[in-house]
């Protein structure tokens, strides 16, 4: 399967259209693949990071996208086969006129997988590790907490790496931001850096700023609320009259109870099913600071 999508930053601003062949993973067989999960970095360690970044003074960070991260990396285990579809062949035999000679006459072609394609249950398993591997072998350690988190200290200095599949954020200051960057692209060749106070990742807009660190994701949630009318602003998601029950409220329907209680995982009902919270209604601005103190 070949998919194309448009890509956007986290303020909403278009960052580039992206098209890549897809494997039916559905069709493999997950028990020969037993180990092949594959982490990401956790949001609460990033806020950590970010708060250490801070504290100690970073005004900039950098961000390396490695392109084609999968396909850059060599397939292991049991060999993965897949069907060309007659459009694919048909662009393959035009860049490679030699492979005519294996194209069915239904016009098919079967190959076998040497990279580990995008859609392949094992493959951002075998990326994650192919990763690690290269930053310990310059001089970075995983984090015992979080084994995306990848750390090198060097005297009284100490470079973070936030790793989420193919983005990392960086941690670190120039002179080091430099030579990774040389680093990878000797070994991935294709891989795009920036360097600045500001950046988009994992859908949060982050921002470095006179010791404050500001992540949000203002146009996330404004999208997210463009269908919903006439809610009120509040600074946090709840206020003191959260658990107050509103006697003047309609009480809900069968199906309304029904579908709060499997939202919120309760088993035997609750007290005052029939009425609503005087906080339902309010909504959690998307912005935190985290400042060191």
């Amino acid at each position: 399967m070949f998919t194309v999508e448009d890509k956007f930053l986290a303020d909403g601003a278009f960052d580039k259209c992206k098209g890549r062949v897809v494997l039916h993973g559905n069709e493999q067989d997950p028990e020969m693949y037993p180990d092949r999960s594959s982490p990401t970095v956790a949001v609460h360690s990033m806020f950590a990071c970010l708060t250490a970044a801070a504290h100690a003074g970073f005004k900039e960070v950098a961000k390396i996208d490695v392109k084609g991260a999968f396909i850059q990396t060599p397939m292991e285990g049991p060999p993965v086969y897949r069907r060309c579809n007659k459009d694919l062949t048909k662009l393959i035999v035009e860049v490679y006129p030699h492979l005519q000679k294996f194209v069915s006459t239904k016009g098919y072609m079967y190959c076998r997988l040497l990279k580990a394609l995008y859609g392949c249950v094992q493959a951002s398993k075998l990326w994650f590790d192919k990763l690690i591997k290269f930053l310990r072998s310059e001089g970075y350690e995983q984090s015992p907490i979080d084994p995306c988190v990848m750390r090198k200290v060097v005297g009284d200095r100490v470079w973070l790496l936030l790793i989420c599949v193919d983005d990392i954020l960086v941690i670190a200051d120039k002179e080091e931001i430099e030579r990774l960057k040389t680093r990878f692209t000797e070994e991935f060749t294709w891989i795009t850096m920036e360097v600045g106070k500001e950046h988009s990742y994992l859908g949060m807009q982050i921002c470095l700023d006179d010791g404050v660190v500001t992540v949000d994701m203002i146009h996330y949630i404004s999208k997210m609320l463009e269908s919903v009318k006439d809610l009120e602003d509040c600074s946090v998601p709840a206020n003191n009259n959260i658990f107050v029950v509103d006697e003047m409220s309609p009480a809900l329907s069968e199906s309304e109870r029904f579908y709060l209680c499997d939202f919120f995982g309760y088993q035997g009902g609750w007290n005052s099913p029939n009425k609503t919270s005087s906080g339902q209604n309010e909504f959690v601005q998307g912005r935190c600071r985290s400042k060191a103190f």
